[in-house]
């Protein structure tokens, strides 16, 4: 069960089992790996398909709402970097149903 945060909840990948973060958005919903990435280590893994998220802390114990680390994003930051959730495993294709037997 995923555990309810007031920007998002954590869950896991339905395909690989990775421990994710998922926010919900007006314009773009983030879905990124809940393990941060090293520090200074955004550049070599954004892409064009992969964007890094800053995770500063919310009020109280909550977690904070993920901002995405623009090319003028703080440095260096003092908060945690995410990454994009890239799944490794693909879902193996849905089996073919069975063929029905019909007269027409």
């Amino acid at each position: 069960m995923a555990a309810r945060t007031r920007h998002g909840a954590t869950t896991r990948c339905g395909a690989c089992g990775a421990p994710l973060i998922r926010q919900p958005g007006e314009c773009i919903a983030v879905t990124v790996d809940q393990a941060p990435i090293e520090p200074g280590s955004d550049p070599q893994i954004r892409g064009p398909n992969r964007l890094t998220w800053c995770a500063p802390p919310g009020p109280g114990n909550q977690p904070g709402r993920l901002l995405w680390v623009y090319p003028g994003h703080r440095d260096p930051c003092p908060h945690p970097h995410h990454a994009d959730h890239q799944c490794t495993t693909r879902r193996p294709p849905a089996a073919a149903p069975p063929a029905a037997n019909t007269l027409f």
